[in-house]
């Protein structure tokens, strides 16, 4: 029968190492997956929510956006990469795995454990870091988002007020005749005659405007002859 296995004595340091060749544990996935998507030229561009697309797929991206953010923010305080701005752009460059996993090679087997306390702490500065860099996210965003509508802005053509075109009923004939130049009630040879007149003169005018309206819209296409 085997001995049953004694429990560590009280207050020993846990067996789970707080860095995976030196990588902080939390985002050595993000690590890894960050120089596989950086590739040879060593150079990607910080974006947080297209990172978080590529390397938690099956994530909400809403809460691997915020993960990428982290963990961006916990390798650059461990010196596992380094971010800047340029064009506007904020970019990331990892650094090189010599360097990144000497100061591990190098450093005693014993790992240093830090209190509750601490950990607490580095946790509360690197969600600080998180929202200052989202904020920088948002703030070019913002900016880009004012240059684009201010060139919209340039480029409209504003047309100058066009006077109105004065109605053909003012400058036609009157509707009645001379004895009766308001109309009439009752009966009168002369007040026909001038209604037909007005009646000729409002139709031929309409028709002389849309007629315009025809041969600018046609370009004067149809000229063959009847």
């Amino acid at each position: 029968m085997e001995p049953t296995p004694l429990p560590p004595p009280r207050g020993a340091a846990p067996s789970t190492p707080p860095t995976v060749l030196g990588l902080p544990v939390e985002a050595a996935p993000t690590a890894v997956g960050l120089r596989l998507l950086a590739g040879e030229k060593n150079l990607l561009q910080l974006n947080p929510t297209a990172l978080a697309a590529q390397l938690y797929p099956t994530e909400p991206i809403r809460s691997a956006t915020e993960r990428v953010i982290l963990h961006v923010v916990m390798l650059e305080e461990a010196g596992h990469l380094s971010t800047w701005i340029a064009d506007g752009q904020e970019w990331l460059s990892m650094t090189s795995p010599s360097n990144a996993l000497r100061p591990a090679l190098s450093a005693p087997q014993t790992p240093s454990f830090s209190s509750a306390g601490e950990r607490e702490g580095e946790g509360a500065r690197a969600r600080a870091r998180a929202r200052e860099r989202a904020q920088a996210q948002v703030d070019a965003e913002e900016r880009e988002r004012a240059v684009r509508w201010a060139a919209w802005n340039r480029d409209q053509t504003y047309a100058a007020p066009r006077r109105p075109d004065r109605p053909a009923l003012l400058d036609a004939p009157p509707i009645g005749c001379p004895d009766h130049p308001n109309g009439h009630y009752e009966p009168c040879g002369p007040c026909g005659t001038a209604a037909a007149r007005r009646r000729e003169y409002l139709a031929r005018h309409t028709y002389l405007e849309q007629l315009s309206i025809f041969e600018e819209q046609t370009g004067g296409a149809d000229d063959e002859p009847f």
